[in-house]
């Protein structure tokens, strides 16, 4: 995730569910970065299934969201 998303990685967390054979990422990012980031998704990560974005309350002035 590192290589792939460099600056615009921030928060993350991976969950691995070995009956279903899958791993899960939620990534917290700066709403200015998603759109590079679900392309950096979709080129690194062929095979990866997108999920919703859920944009998050927060008492801060920049924007995040999470892509699940």
């Amino acid at each position: 995730m590192h290589a792939l998303l460099g600056d615009a990685l921030g928060l993350y967390i991976v969950r691995h569910d070995a009956r279903r054979k899958a791993v899960t990422v939620d990534l917290e990012l700066a709403h200015a970065d998603v759109d590079a980031v679900i392309g950096a998704l979709l080129h690194g990560l062929p095979r990866a299934t997108l999920g919703r974005i859920t944009p998050l309350r927060t008492s801060h002035r920049r924007a995040h969201a999470v892509l699940h």
